[in-house]
């Protein structure tokens, strides 16, 4: 019997649930070559099992060549397939072995059906694990996709021209940038003549409006080469180039004004038209773009242009162009934006269900935490049945696991949750007591009575004199919170308070110390009483742990990870925090102390492995030092700012804890601010900066604070984005752009001058200095702008500050 034959008798014998489609078709490709048809009937269930198997191969990439089984079924007559998209990615997927290059182009030889379904490739984009480029990525260099290309053009079995014409075709679609990025190297891979960049001119002028900069970018190379040749079509660039002029590379901009200018110089009657597509360039975010679009504009005598965009322009560029006009060159004035963000809290007029509606909406305001948590401790539980299904939904879906809203919900649903163990969790069990009714229901002593978390030492006293066996963490919360104000009266009010609450009460309020019981307690009231200050009470029974008796100093640690990345030898430096004094261990009653930690898994810290809605009620534990916090939440924010950063999900909340915790802002939190300045989101960069520009000007992180985090992360983060969110700090208010001069006077005589991005600070420096016309630059600063010597862009740049610094 025939293999085939004898396969296709196995297959009808088969039970539906022993025929994985993927499966059925590796079993035909099993086979080998098959060069006799079948004689027998296919079963009636092979098609859906191969269009499902297509179906699975398309999203998925196995790694494996059976696409040939396919084509042997079709051929055959075996099963008729519709030439979908689908059938072209699950051929893009596994045409070809991702080690063995001869296995495609042998197939695209003996099969000329095949060789006209493989253009197709060029029209389906793919995505996820199959596409064109992310095959290619993950195989051998002579088993790729475009090898596979320059191998069938070479040898003649494919059509150079169509090849080459399809690629750019490719690049005019809506294709990712990814993905786009295929075609413009295999069509660089054949290294195009000049002709046949000639030939193709009306493809590549349609690329100068694509969405994707680096295809912009290889429009303008190309494009190069056909003006050089002398065959550009002037008119149909003039009339397409504008939108080159603003992409974000630098060199793609100026390649595109250069063009642009060299039209004008051979065709005067278009110099109106070019003048009004490099005035595009007046709006480019880099000065040197903005410098030659200015130099091209003035030849052509385009004041008007100019003139309309004046305000768009870098200061040093504004201040040329404004003397070119003969017009004031007068700074623009900062954006405005809104008043300094203080915690606002919420209504008090709030019903308990309200806010527990919010709450399970995932608007986890600390202070509306604190007042539901109130309302539950007296038994307020007016309303909240009417939650319980949208609390049941929560806490059987597997999104929320660990969340403070999956705690909410389990406490409205009198349902247990499990998480890591913390002071919150804990807080959380204790309200939970009183709703199972193991407590009885009394106030809570730490609902804070100031938006910023604080908590009156007067209103505090009043509440443990009507309740003077409270829990034990709201307590400790409580003492935590106790403002600076009016302890003196508290204290007074306090004598006659019973018991251990009563006497850590007066400790933390100033008192004298008494018989040390509950550890935890003592601590929080040694924090509260002098929270950067030994305690001796404490250190005489042995609580002398860094957050106990004596106040935590935090420092990063970089240890540097050398590893191999698409062929190159990279470094990455691992951060890790370092605790003095040494040897604090951790524990849910006290959250005062932190322990060491490493970057990545296995992180030592417990707070670290919360879910991100728990950050805003964290960082109102303490509001005396903020320290503690960021010393955790530092790490995600560090992850957040390398150049291959991890996904982060806090990082939105940590910033804005760092504009509104009331406390000090130490080295931890100026480490944070220094990070998130080189934030890969935008989104976090635009926080970044407006934390900059509120903490900075206020010396709440002072310039010197700033500068230091930022030499100590200068391996870690990147330049070139902190110039940038430097440059729009600057920018928000009057204060700013001096506070930013200052940071950079600080940092930059701690960089080395072989820094990667040090061009960009220097640049941010030179523009603040001309927009606002400060002519200073400190001591130090000068004598290391002077030692940069050289014609780098860093030097260049350097020389332009001392002069600004020196004109008169």
């Amino acid at each position: 019997m025939l293999p085939l034959d004898q396969l296709l008798n196995e297959l009808r014998d088969l039970p539906a649930k022993a025929r994985p489609p993927v499966w059925v078709l590796r079993r035909f490709f099993e086979l080998g070559e098959v060069s006799e048809p079948p004689t027998v009937e296919p079963p009636r269930w092979l098609r859906p099992a191969v269009v499902e198997a297509l179906e699975s191969v398309a999203e998925g990439w196995p790694q494996s060549d059976f696409f040939g089984a396919v084509r042997m079924l079709e051929r055959f007559g075996l099963v008729t397939l519709e030439h979908d998209d689908t059938y072209v990615l699950a051929m893009v997927s596994c045409l070809g072995d991702p080690w063995e290059g001869s296995v495609r182009a042998d197939a695209l030889r003996r099969d000329p059906e095949l060789r006209d379904l493989v253009w197709r490739v060029f029209e389906v984009e793919g995505g996820g694990e199959v596409s064109l480029a992310n095959v290619d990525k993950f195989s051998a260099p002579d088993a790729s996709w475009t090898q596979t290309f320059l191998t069938l053009v070479a040898d003649g079995t494919l059509p150079r021209d169509r090849v080459l014409r399809s690629c750019l075709q490719a690049l005019g679609r809506d294709f990712s940038a990814y993905r786009a990025g295929w075609f413009s190297g295999t069509y660089r891979g054949l290294e195009p003549t000049a002709a046949e960049c000639v030939a193709d001119q009306p493809l590549l002028l349609r690329l100068l409006h694509s969405t994707v900069p680096a295809t912009v970018s290889f429009a303008v190379r190309h494009l190069t080469v056909v003006a050089k040749a002398g065959a550009l079509d002037d008119e149909d660039y003039v009339a397409e180039c504008a939108a080159a002029m603003v992409v974000p590379a630098k060199s793609t901009a100026l390649g595109a004004i250069n063009l642009a200018a060299a039209v004008a110089g051979r065709r005067p009657d278009l110099a109106p038209a070019v003048a009004e597509a490099i005035g595009a360039g007046l709006g480019h975010a880099h000065r040197d773009v903005q410098s030659r679009a200015l130099a091209v504009l003035r030849s052509l005598a385009a004041n008007k242009i100019v003139e309309a965009r004046l305000d768009e322009l870098e200061p040093s560029v504004r201040r040329a162009a404004a003397e070119w006009l003969d017009v004031p060159a007068a700074p623009s004035p900062p954006v405005e934006t809104a008043a300094a963000v203080s915690p606002a809290g919420p209504a008090a007029a709030a019903t308990v269900a309200e806010r527990g509606a919010r709450l399970l909406a995932g608007h986890l305001d600390a202070m509306d935490v604190e007042m539901f948590l109130a309302a539950l401790a007296v038994n307020d539980t007016a309303g909240l049945d009417a939650l319980h299904k949208q609390a049941a939904k929560i806490l059987s879906d597997p999104r929320w696991q660990g969340s403070l809203r999956q705690h909410l919900a389990g406490l409205i649903a009198a349902k247990p949750v499990t998480g890591p163990d913390t002071f919150l969790r804990r807080r959380l069990a204790e309200v939970g007591h009183v709703l199972k009714g193991r407590r009885a229901p009394a106030p809570l002593l730490a609902t804070p009575t100031d938006p910023a978390g604080w908590l009156d030492p007067r209103v505090f006293v009043d509440r443990l004199a009507a309740n003077p066996d409270p829990p034990p963490f709201d307590l400790a919360a409580a003492l935590l919170r106790l403002a600076p104000e009016g302890r003196a009266d508290a204290l007074r009010s306090a004598r006659t308070l019973p018991g251990e609450p009563g006497a850590v009460a007066r400790y933390a309020l100033g008192g004298e110390p008494a018989e040390l019981t509950t550890p935890a307690l003592w601590v929080a009231a040694a924090r509260a009483r002098a929270p950067l200050a030994d305690d001796p009470h404490l250190l005489a029974a042995g609580l002398d742990q860094a957050g106990q008796g004596r106040p935590a100093t935090y420092g990063l640690l970089f240890e540097p990870e050398h590893y191999q990345y698409e062929g190159r030898a990279r470094t990455y430096y691992r951060p890790s925090l370092e605790v003095t004094p040494p040897g604090a261990v951790e524990q849910a009653d006290q959250p005062t102390v932190v322990a060491v930690w490493v970057s990545g898994p296995g992180t030592s810290s417990v707070w670290q492995d919360l879910d991100p809605d728990w950050i805003p009620w964290h960082a109102h534990i303490w509001p005396h030092d903020a320290e503690p916090f960021f010393a955790v939440r530092l790490d995600e924010v560090l992850r957040a700012s390398t150049s291959y950063p991890m996904v982060t999900y806090g990082t939105t909340e940590t910033l804005d804890a760092l504009v509104t915790h009331p406390g000090r802002l130490g080295p931890m939190a100026a480490a944070t601010l220094a990070a998130s300045l080189s934030a890969s989101e935008v989104r976090h960069r635009v926080l970044a900066a407006e934390a900059c520009a509120r903490l900075v000007p206020a010396a709440r992180i002072t310039a010197a604070e700033l500068a230091t985090a930022m030499a100590g992360l200068a391996r870690h983060c990147t330049a070139t984005r902190w110039a940038t969110t430097l440059r729009d700090a600057a920018r928000i208010g009057p204060d700013a752009g001096s506070a930013v001069i200052d940071v950079l006077d600080d940092l930059l005589p701690r960089l080395g001058a072989d820094q990667p991005g040090l061009h960009a600070l220097l640049e941010t420096r030179y523009e603040e200095a001309v927009r606002l016309g400060r002519r200073t630059v400190s001591g130090p600063a000068t004598t290391w702008l002077q030692a940069l010597a050289g014609s780098s862009k860093a030097a260049r740049t350097a020389r332009l500050i001392l002069a600004e610094a020196t004109a008169t």
